[in-house]
């Protein structure tokens, strides 16, 4: 199992800023986390790749690029723009699948729900639309919201968090 872990944003594009938090680190911070949960849960059965492992910006080829062999892409953002909780994006049927799978082992008490990329404010996802493998974008969480900021920092939440995605992409692969 081949997991590919795309840090958002990067570089010159800090995605959202609030309050100082930046989502470029903790989409980072988080994409990495992911990452060593992956390989310590999957061993010598599995290994993860990552878009980016510090502060720059990857083209959108170098993206594609590094996902092309996964057998998944999980992509990690925050939100803002007012609101509280956890969202799964989709775009294709198996990103749906593993979108439904994160959404129903994620630990936090806000979940915003899954939902298909042609309903986003932004329009096209195209982490989404243009990578090979099924991918799903996790917003974590909205970084104007104190009580988000506060679950995704504490080092217990995110510990379990993290092994609850791993074990949702986990099930996902077993069960596709």
């Amino acid at each position: 199992m081949i997991t590919c872990f795309d840090a958002g944003h990067g570089g010159h594009d800090p995605g959202a800023v609030y309050h100082g938090w930046v989502e470029k680190d903790i989409a980072l911070t988080w994409a990495k986390l992911l990452a060593r949960t992956h390989d310590a849960t999957w061993g010598d059965f599995g290994c993860s790749s990552m878009t980016r492992t510090e502060d720059v910006y990857p083209s959108w080829d170098a993206r594609y690029h590094e996902a092309e062999h996964a057998d998944a892409l999980v992509s990690v953002h925050v939100n803002a723009g007012g609101g509280r909780g956890f969202e799964a994006w989709y775009h294709s049927e198996a990103g749906l699948a593993l979108a439904e799978q994160i959404m129903a082992l994620w630990p936090g008490e806000f979940r915003r729900g899954v939902k298909h990329d042609s309903t986003s404010r932004l329009g096209r996802l195209s982490i989404l639309q243009d990578t090979k493998p099924p991918a799903v974008l996790l917003e974590l969480g909205f970084i104007d919201s104190p009580e988000d900021m506060r679950l995704l920092h504490d080092l217990d939440f995110a510990l379990i968090a993290s092994q609850a995605i791993i074990d949702a992409v986990e099930d996902w692969y077993v069960n596709r």
